[in-house]
């Protein structure tokens, strides 16, 4: 192999860059600029001439053509430079480059290395013969404009000044505050790392140190610190898959939200409160099946005369409501009810009637929010309408701000009822985000048979039927008196077709014990109680409203008590100020006849006048 030969002064100074075997290198991979390894010397390739190359030697900066095959592929020395983003350099910047770049080739080719010529070469560029060996020895390890760029001054972006000892103990403390629970405040945090660096003697990081390496954490920790893990991870997760599910009816999601507005009484004299609200929703189509809502907490109840909506065609809930003009028509019975881990989902009573119905069962993970999404979605969308209604409550106390929801509360319970309808129809016709079309047209698109043609799904009939199934049942025996359950009797007509002893099983309502339920030939039969209810026999969320109602009645009488106090102080109040008004009329006419006198009379008669005016012979009083 021949070499030109070379200043070996200026190949001292440049040091090697450590090389790293690999494979052989084609004709087809070997480009202008590529750097590569031959006979263990670094060279970069200045032009590819088939199989051969010419090729520079960088270590005495010599040109040799060699065979490609010849050639080993080693890693860049750009990637250890600062990365340079094009797009910020200006076009002075990169014109600067270009020059210089063709100054170091002109250096390069004629094998110029000594100080005249790079004096030379660099003067138009403004640039001395120790900056211009500087650049061509940068420019033979990385042939490329990236290492023309200069460096900008002072400390590189992301270097600390801190020890390794300090970024330790900050590291080390930022983890545990990552693994806490609860809010973890910065100055808890420069607290322990200062504790920590006393104890062992390393110098104590500033606050704007400690603040920098806990915001590069991301809003992870700060929420972490702020909220606590719970809200962090619901903030923060991202979840790569998304839940698809084939065909209408084949999944449907179940959940309870508080409504986010007050309701007064008929009379829209008195606030009620917030009712709930069960909303059933198919995964497929995003379409509302159904709906309950109620002022008592969610219970199979709720379920189950939700499901029962969610089954029968809403044409006559339309009707009832005034709102015929609706096209809201989506139900059916779905093959799978996805619901989270509520006591309602998880008794005998709601197992065994999906059993019953064929109907299969799926309980959200524990922690796992994001299985119901749809519905969570879903009941965002409702309440964000309803939040434009006078008496919102708005999601949170930070929305609410100032609003006073009680003032401006007017809508009663079957107001309500019927704007939760305008809300799901006008839904179930705007276009969603997630399948491209209405709520409505999906689920139309899910019922087409292979003709094209919309088929519905078949009317289950019995909708009452359906939502007992899911009622809790009960048995007892039948006497003369009727049925005896839970201290109660219950007696209609119909029991006196039944044999005395017979038991009988019958359906039961958890919030109302004033009757129960039994099955006869497909019909459900009511039986009334004949006695009357006491405290123990009611429901638990009875109790709840009984309890509330005791205490409403104890704030009453003692706002009746704070009343007749007030009272009793305004009766003084008035008294005194009778006294006073008294007081003022007793002395008007004198004042008058003072200003009269004065006036009219020298002032030598007025005491006279006065004297005759209110002086009088006292009365004569009786001696006992």
């Amino acid at each position: 192999m021949r070499r030109t030969s070379a200043d070996p002064r200026h190949a001292e100074t440049y040091q090697r860059p450590l090389s790293t075997r690999g494979a052989k290198i084609s004709q087809q991979l070997a480009a202008a600029g590529q750097l590569f390894e031959y006979h263990g010397e670094g060279v970069t390739v200045l032009e590819a001439r088939g199989s051969r190359a010419l090729v520079l030697i960088r270590s005495i900066a010599s040109m040799v053509e060699v065979e490609v095959s010849a050639l080993t592929a080693v890693p860049s020395p750009s990637q250890n430079l600062p990365h340079v983003d094009p797009c910020k350099l200006s076009d002075g910047e990169l014109d600067r480059a270009e020059a210089l770049q063709e100054a170091l080739r002109t250096a390069i080719t004629q094998n110029i290395r000594g100080r005249a010529e790079l004096t030379e070469l660099g003067s138009p560029l403004g640039l001395k013969w120790r900056q211009m060996q500087r650049y061509l020895y940068a420019y033979l390890a990385d042939p490329t404009l990236r290492a023309l760029i200069p460096a900008s001054r002072g400390r590189k972006l992301g270097s600390s000044v801190l020890s390794q000892e300090q970024l330790r103990i900050i590291s080390s403390e930022i983890d545990k505050a990552k693994k806490t629970a609860t809010h973890v405040s910065l100055s808890e945090i420069e607290r322990h790392i200062k504790k920590k660096c006393t104890l062992e003697g390393v110098k104590i990081p500033s606050r704007s140190s400690i603040a920098r390496r806990v915001r590069l954490q991301g809003v992870h920790l700060k929420l972490r610190r702020k909220h606590g893990v719970s809200v962090a991870a619901d903030k923060i997760a991202r979840y790569a898959k998304t839940h698809q599910v084939k065909g209408v009816l084949k999944e449907v999601q179940i959940d309870h939200t508080p409504v986010d507005i007050l309701v007064v009484d008929s009379n829209r004299q008195y606030v009620l409160g917030r009712p709930w609200l069960t909303l059933v929703v198919d995964v497929c189509s995003r379409s509302v099946l159904g709906f309950y809502l109620s002022f008592d907490a969610p219970s199979i109840v709720s379920v189950a005369r939700a499901l029962a909506m969610s089954t029968m065609p809403k044409a006559g809930l339309l009707s009832a409501l005034g709102l015929s003009q609706f096209s809201w028509n989506a139900y059916g019975v779905a093959e799978l009810y996805h619901t989270d881990r509520a006591k309602e989902f998880r008794c005998e009573a709601f197992k065994a009637a999906c059993r019953f119905h064929g109907i299969n069962t799926v309980l959200r993970p524990i922690g796992k929010k994001h299985w119901g999404g749809h519905v969570e979605r879903l009941i965002g969308t409702i309440m964000g309408g309803l939040h434009l209604l006078p008496g919102t409550t708005f999601s949170n106390a930070k929305l609410r701000k100032k609003y006073p929801s009680e003032k401006h509360a007017v809508i009663t319970a079957e107001d309500l009822l019927r704007v939760i309808v305008c809300e799901i129809n006008q839904y179930m016709h705007t276009r969603h985000s997630a399948i491209g079309i209405t709520p409505q047209q999906a689920f139309f698109d899910g019922c087409k048979d292979i003709d094209g043609n919309v088929v519905l799904p078949p009317d289950i009939g019995n909708p009452i039927g359906f939502m007992m199934d899911f009622m809790p049942s009960a048995a007892a025996t039948n006497t003369a008196e009727g049925l005896h359950w839970r201290g109660h009797r219950y007696f209609s007509n119909f029991l006196r077709e039944v044999p005395i002893g017979k038991k009988i099983t019958f359906k039961v309502d958890p919030q109302n014990s004033g009757a129960i339920y039994i099955d006869y030939r497909g019909e459900f039969i009511r039986i009334e109680r004949q006695t009357p209810a006491t405290y123990e026999d009611i429901s638990f969320e009875c109790q709840l409203r009984y309890a509330r109602n005791s205490r409403s009645r104890e704030k009453d009488m003692l706002n009746q008590i704070d009343l007749s106090l007030q009272a009793r102080d305004e009766i003084v109040d008035l008294a005194k100020l009778e006294k006073k008004k008294a007081k003022r009329a007793f002395r008007a006419p004198l004042d008058n006849l003072m200003r009269e006198t004065l006036v009219a009379a020298p002032p030598a008669r007025v005491l006279d006048a006065i004297h005759e005016e209110f002086v009088r012979p006292a009365p004569d009083y009786l001696v006992e």
